[in-house]
């Protein structure tokens, strides 16, 4: 298994990752916000 930590903020995260894109998608596909954020799932879960 793979274990890792992410101590990014949400700001960084999305710098780094394409949070632009995501947000485009997850508007589009997501309209109601029934699911989490990737930031959520990723690194705020993991703590």
């Amino acid at each position: 298994m793979l274990y890792s930590s992410s101590f990014l903020s949400e700001t960084e995260f999305d710098r780094l990752y394409n949070g632009a894109a995501y947000k485009a998608l997850k508007a589009k596909y997501d309209a109601a916000g029934n699911a989490q954020t990737l930031y959520k799932k990723v690194v705020l879960a993991a703590r």
